[in-house]
């Protein structure tokens, strides 16, 4: 009886060669997911304040992947960077075909401060991933806590990317195991 070998696709062949914009680029999670994004066959526009680090993320990919991520200075923070980022993806690279829109800040306020809305809206963190993010004067309070690593985030990325076309992946949990909170 002869064996049959049916061959199973690339599940990320719909996104060879296909763009992503990518922002805070320059370290952590997002220089850990366009990292994984490069490698997976896709463009990447990296969005992020640090030139110089997304410069450095694009010699440390291999030479071969090096032509496809492309460093952008912009500040998220400021709309009128982003508008103008969006705008010349449009126009220089035919527009973005996935958005990770990752860029992060932290803000220091109590959930009971008065008028504080604003401040927690903005500062609302996935979790405890091993970055950059945490402002040094609190190193002292989280250097002990159970954190993920950026790649973790790029692998959980790279999955949602990988179903199929009719599935859609609307939310993923990734908690660090022994979190305390």
């Amino acid at each position: 009886r002869p064996t049959v070998v049916q061959t199973v696709p690339n599940s990320m062949e719909r996104w060879q060669g296909k763009l992503a914009i990518v922002t805070g680029a320059s370290g952590g999670i997002g220089a850990a997911c366009a990292r994984a994004l490069v490698g997976a066959g896709l463009r990447v526009v990296g969005l992020a304040r640090r030139e110089a680090k997304l410069l450095e993320l694009k010699q440390s990919l291999p030479s071969e992947l090096q032509p496809q991520f492309i460093p952008r200075r912009c500040d998220v923070s400021k709309e009128d960077q982003v508008i103008e980022s969006v705008a010349w993806t449009e126009r220089m690279l035919g527009g973005a075909d996935v958005l990770l829109n990752n860029a992060g800040i932290t803000r220091e306020t109590e959930l009971v401060a008065v008028d504080n809305t604003e401040k927690i809206r903005q500062g609302i963190c996935p979790g405890a991933v091993n970055t950059n993010i945490f402002p040094e004067e609190i190193h002292f309070y989280v250097k002990h806590m159970a954190r993920l690593e950026p790649e973790n985030i790029a692998d959980a990325v790279l999955y949602a990317l990988r179903t199929p076309p009719h599935v859609q992946v609307h939310e993923i949990t990734l908690k660090p195991m022994g979190e305390i909170f």
